[in-house]
């Protein structure tokens, strides 16, 4: 009887690390159910179920700017999948990476913050960041998935989705499912992960 309640004790310590940490990585996301949308009048896209996150804040996006500050000659790595020479069909994951110190070279375009210290100011940091270039957020979004995944214990890193940021489609498609999530002056970007 000690026995049988010690293990149950065990599984429900177990299981609720697992619900918190799974809670974490899925803070400020939402679950977008898996479904079809009509994309133009002769086309139907079908979608898995995701997450989305909401737009992505200036206090979101510094943290990631200044963690590549204070490291300016770690790297930022991961895997890309390429097709091999004469091969469409067959891919191999091939390791890429950059320095911190040049990735701090491609800076937010400010033209579009309304205020001169938008990005940088503590009155804004809940506001949409502006200005970031497609890889930018791509370089954030692999710098989030490379955080979580440090943060997670060895049993719960396999598999990982990455965080990528949202395509058109996705968007579009989420507005469909979950239209109070979305403003009418979307001006930043968001991120989404597969189940």
């Amino acid at each position: 009887m000690k026995r049988n309640v010690s293990l149950l004790l065990f599984l429900v310590i177990a299981v609720t690390n697992l619900i918190s940490q799974r809670e974490s990585r899925l803070e400020n996301m939402h679950f977008i159910p898996e479904g079809k949308m009509d994309d133009d009048p002769n086309m139907v896209v079908s979608f898995p179920s995701f997450w989305i996150s909401d737009q992505i804040t200036n206090k979101e996006f510094q943290e990631f700017w200044q963690y590549a500050k204070n490291r300016p000659n770690d790297e930022l790595s991961w895997a890309e999948l390429t097709h091999a020479p004469g091969d469409p069909y067959s891919s191999q994951p091939v390791v890429r990476s950059i320095l911190f110190s040049e990735l701090l070279k491609e800076i937010p375009d400010s033209t579009n913050w309304p205020v001169v210290n938008y990005f940088g100011s503590d009155q804004y940091a809940d506001k949409p960041v502006i200005g970031v270039s497609e890889k930018l957020a791509a370089y954030y979004c692999i710098w989030k998935t490379t955080k979580v995944y440090d943060n997670l214990n060895e049993h719960e890193r396999d598999p990982i989705y990455p965080y990528i940021v949202a395509p058109d489609l996705k968007i579009r498609y989420a507005q469909i499912c979950r239209p109070e999530l979305f403003s009418e002056d979307e001006v930043g970007f968001r991120i989404v992960i597969h189940q």
